[in-house]
C-alpha cells in the first residue's frame, strides 16, 4: 500500500483552517469533495480578509485630518469608489488649486497627502493637469532644486497623464535655458533609466554642473565621451573633466558606463565616487567620465583619450599620460554587459569576445602597463573563463565580484610607478582578482 499526501480539512477547531495527512490507500471520492470543499472555504476567507484589508487601508486614509482642509474634503469623494465621487473631488482640487500647490509646498511633511494627488491623476480632468504641469514647470529654474522639489518631479513623472507632458516641459526648459538639444537630453535620460523618475536625477545633474561649469554639458556630452546622464555622476566630478580638458600634464583614469540603468542603481553610487574624487584630487589624478550603448563607442571613447591626452601634438614634443585605471561599470552577468535596452533600437550586450577584442586592441594600447581595471559588473568574477579574464590581457589586473553586487568603495595609492586603483564590494561580496597569467 502506497502512502499519499491529502490536504483534508482539520478537525482541531471550528475554522476553516487544513492541514497535511497522510492516509492509506487510493482516495475516495468522499475524500476528495471534503478536500475541495476546505480548498474553496479557504479562498473565500482570503479573499474577505484581502478585501478587508484594504478596505481598512481606504477608512485609515479617509479618517486622516490632513493640515490641507482641501485636502480633507477631496478624501471621501476620492475614495467613494465610484467615478461620479471622483470626478466631483477633481472639480474641487482644481477650482481650490491655490490650496494644492501650497500643499506640494509642503511634500515632505505632507507626504500622504501628496499620494490624494495621485489618486486624482486617475480621474480625467485636463484643467486639473494643465494646472498641475504649470505649477511644476514653474518649480525648474537653473538656479537649482529644492530636494523637495525633485521628490515632487519624481514622483510625477510615472503618472500616465504627465509622462509625455512633463517630457516635452522638461524638453522646453533644456531648450530655453541652456541652448542644448533638449529632444536629445530626454532622448538619452528615458533610454537611461527606461523612463523612470531617474529622469529627474539628470535634470537636476544639469543644473548644478551648468551652475558649476557653464558650457560644461555641452562639451560632454559631445563624442567621444558622450556624457548625458548627469544624474550617475557628482557635478564636481564633471565640471572638472570639463575644467581639465586641455591638461595633458596630470595622470588620469577613465570611468566608462553603459547607458542602461532600468533599475536606477546608477544614482546610488554617487558618495562612492564622491570619495574615489576626493581620493584622486589629493594624488592630483583626474577622472575622465564616458557613457555608451555600443562597443564601438567603448573602443572610440578609450582611443580618443589616447589621441588627446597621450600623443604629442605638433607644437609639443612630450607625450602626456596613458590611462593609469579603468573602471568600467554596467548591469550584467558573468557572460555579459547591458549597453543599452530595447528602446534605442535593439538591445545592445556587451559579450566576451568584444572584451577581448578592446583587451587587445585599444585598451592594450592605451593604458599604462601597471593599470588596473575595476569591474563594476554583478558576477563579472564568478566563472574563470568569464568577463574578468577576456579583459585581463590589457590590464596588469582585473578586480571583479563573484556574485550580484555594486562597488561599496574605492581606495586610491600611488608609488613609484604610478597610482593605483582598488575596490571593494556591497554586502561583503568577495572579489577576485585576475592577471595576464591567469
Amino acid at each position: 500500500m502506497s502512502s499519499i499526501g491529502q490536504i483534508v480539512p482539520s478537525e482541531s477547531s471550528g475554522e476553516d483552517q487544513l492541514e497535511l495527512q497522510t492516509v492509506s490507500g487510493p482516495l475516495e471520492v468522499s475524500q476528495l469533495e471534503k478536500a475541495l470543499v476546505a480548498s474553496r472555504a479557504m479562498n473565500a476567507a482570503v479573499q474577505t480578509a484581502m478585501i478587508a484589508h484594504a478596505n481598512r487601508d481606504i477608512h485609515m486614509v479617509i479618517e486622516k485630518q490632513s493640515r490641507w482642509p482641501v485636502i480633507n474634503d477631496a478624501i471621501p469623494l476620492l475614495y467613494a469608489g465610484n467615478p461620479e465621487d471622483g470626478a466631483k473631488a477633481v472639480r474641487l482640487l482644481t477650482d481650490r488649486f491655490e490650496e494644492v500647490e501650497e500643499c506640494l509646498g509642503h511634500l515632505f511633511t505632507d507626504t500622504s497627502d501628496f499620494s490624494v494627488i495621485h489618486q486624482a491623476l486617475k480621474h480625467s480632468s485636463r484643467d486639473f493637469v494643465q494646472k498641475l504641469l504649470c505649477f511644476l514647470a514653474g518649480r525648474l529654474s537653473k538656479n537649482g532644486l529644492s530636494a523637495e522639489t525633485v521628490e515632487l518631479l519624481k514622483s510625477m513623472v510615472p503618472q500616465p497623464k504627465l509622462k509625455i507632458e512633463m517630457r516635452r516641459m522638461i524638453i522646453d526648459f533644456i531648450d530655453r535655458t541652456y541652448k542644448l538639444s533638449g529632444h536629445l537630453f530626454v532622448i538619452k535620460w528615458v533610454l537611461g533609466s527606461n523612463g523612470g523618475p531617474g529622469i529627474i536625477n539628470h535634470v537636476h545633474g544639469l543644473i548644478e554642473l551648468e551652475k558649476l561649469a557653464p558650457g560644461a554639458a555641452l562639451f560632454l556630452s559631445q563624442p567621444p565621451r558622450n556624457l548625458y546622464c548627469f544624474g550617475w555622476y557628482t557635478p564636481e566630478i564633471l565640471a572638472e573633466q570639463y575644467e581639465a580638458r586641455d591638461n595633458r600634464s596630470s595622470p588620469y583614469g577613465v570611468m566608462v558606463t553603459a547607458r542602461c540603468d532600468s533599475r536606477e542603481a546608477f544614482a546610488t553610487d554617487v558618495q562612492a565616487l564622491k570619495d574615489l574624487h576626493g581620493q584622486l584630487q589629493q594624488k592630483k589624478c583626474l577622472l575622465r567620465c564616458i557613457e555608451v550603448e555600443t562597443a564601438d563607442e567603448i573602443e572610440k571613447g578609450i582611443t580618443g583619450s589616447h589621441q588627446r591626452y597621450f600623443e604629442p601634438e605638433p607644437n609639443d614634443a612630450q607625450a602626456g599620460h596613458r590611462i593609469s585605471f579603468l573602471v568600467l561599470r554596467g548591469h550584467g552577468e558573468n557572460d555579459g554587459i547591458e549597453l543599452s535596452d530595447s528602446l534605442s533600437g535593439g538591445f545592445q550586450m556587451l559579450c566576451k569576445d568584444d572584451i577581448r577584442a578592446l583587451a587587445s586592441g585599444a585598451w592594450k594600447q592605451a593604458m599604462e602597463s601597471h593599470a588596473r581595471c575595476i569591474m563594476d559588473v554583478c558576477s563579472a568574477g564568478e566563472k574563470d573563463d568569464g568577463l574578468a579574464l577576456a579583459a585581463s590581457e590589457a590590464f596588469a589586473s582585473v578586480v571583479a565580484p563573484i556574485a550580484k553586487t555594486t562597488v561599496l568603495s574605492y581606495k586610491i595609492t600611488e608609488n613609484e610607478e604610478g597610482i593605483h586603483i582598488d575596490a571593494d564590494y556591497a554586502w561583503r561580496v568577495p572579489k577576485r582578482v585576475f592577471t595576464r597569467a591567469s
